[in-house]
């Protein structure tokens, strides 16, 4: 897999200017993932209402997990480490997604494929990554 072209380590700053969305929603993903992952199904409504404390977890840490590997990937400027951060992302927004929308029915009409999208477009970022590695 391909290293990004740049220095090695960047700061910060060098980092969220480069990648804003990715590192932003990485970032976003950290806390929102490990609160997830220490609440269970209280984390959310939806989950609460369908009993999915384990599911919760588990998507708590895919995102948990996911936003480090992303922040990990583009500080280090390596493609392959910030592609499975963004696999883990998008498994766990696209499980929360399916969690809304079975948890609330029409209430979670907005929410729900709102981050089914988002996972969607995760997938789409992990192909442009491999897709250029590989040229």
């Amino acid at each position: 897999m391909a290293r990004h072209a740049g220095p090695r380590c960047p700061t910060l700053s060098v980092a969220w200017s480069a990648q804003p969305f990715s590192f932003t929603f990485a970032a976003a993903m950290v806390p929102v993932g490990a609160l997830a992952l220490v609440l269970g199904d209280r984390v959310s409504r939806a989950f609460s209402l369908i009993a999915a404390d384990v599911v919760s977890r588990f998507m708590g840490g895919m995102l948990l997990l996911g936003g480090i590997l992303v922040l990990s990937g583009i500080l280090r400027r390596c493609s392959a480490t910030e592609a499975v951060g963004l696999v883990l992302i998008a498994m766990g927004a696209g499980l929360y997604g399916f969690g809304v929308v079975l948890g609330l029915g029409m209430a979670g009409m907005v929410a729900g494929p709102g981050y089914i999208a988002v996972s969607i477009a995760m997938l789409r970022r992990v192909s442009l990554l491999l897709a250029n590695a590989k040229a």
